[in-house]
């Protein structure tokens, strides 16, 4: 089996990779590290915000 280690920046933007699968990835390590899944309906946005702000909007009051 071989394992393939991918670091993208959450919203994709850095990379260039596209959102479906930077949503992908996002979701994967989220259910692996978190439980369940990414609410993305918390997130209004993620042009201009740095990845600290993004997760602190998506962790909310969990």
């Amino acid at each position: 089996m071989s394992m393939l280690l991918l670091l993208v920046d959450i919203d994709g933007t850095l990379l260039r990779v596209d959102r479906t699968v930077t949503r992908r990835v996002w979701s994967d390590a989220w259910a692996a590290v978190l439980g369940g899944q990414v609410p993305w309906n918390r997130l209004d946005s993620m042009a201009g915000k740095t990845d600290l702000q993004i997760l602190a909007q998506l962790l909310g009051d969990r």
